[in-house]
C-alpha cells in the first residue's frame, strides 16, 4: 500500500489532517512513524497475519485494562482498535521508543503481578 494511501486512511480513520509517514522497518509487517496529532506507531500488516494481529491487539487491550504496562492502542474515530482497508490490516499504537531500564526488583514485581487472579486469561 503506497504512503498516500495510507495518509488518506490515517485522516479518514482517525482524523489526522496532512500526517507525515517515516517509514521505520518491515518484517512481517510494515512499520511507519506517523507524525500528526502526537507521534505514533502505524503497524500494516498484511491478510495473511490478520487474525494473529487482531488478537495481539484483543490481548494488548486486556492487559492495559488490567494495568499492565503494554503499548497502548490509539482507537479510530469509530472506536475501533484495528482498521481493515482492502487486503490490509492496520494497528496505531503509542510511540514506544523510549527506553526503559528494569531494575532487578522492578522485573520480579512485574513477574509476580503478571499472574493476579483478576487478570486471568480464559480462553
Amino acid at each position: 500500500m503506497d504512503e498516500r494511501t495510507l495518509q488518506e486512511i490515517l485522516t479518514d480513520k482517525y482524523g489526522i489532517e496532512s500526517p507525515s509517514l517515516e517509514f521505520l522497518r518491515e518484517g512481517g509487517t510494515h512499520t511507519y512513524v506517523v507524525n500528526g496529532k502526537g507521534k505514533f506507531l502505524l503497524k500494516v500488516i498484511s491478510s495473511a497475519f490478520s487474525d494473529t494481529a487482531m488478537q495481539s491487539v484483543s490481548i494488548m487491550r486486556y492487559l492495559e485494562g488490567c494495568g499492565f504496562p503494554v503499548p497502548k492502542t490509539i482507537l479510530t474515530k469509530d472506536g475501533d482498535a484495528i482498521f481493515l482497508a482492502g487486503t490490509v490490516t492496520g494497528i496505531c499504537i503509542e510511540e514506544i521508543f523510549l527506553k526503559v531500564r528494569m531494575e532487578r526488583s522492578t522485573l520480579s514485581t512485574l513477574i509476580r503481578s503478571a499472574v493476579r487472579p483478576s487478570c486471568l486469561i480464559s480462553w
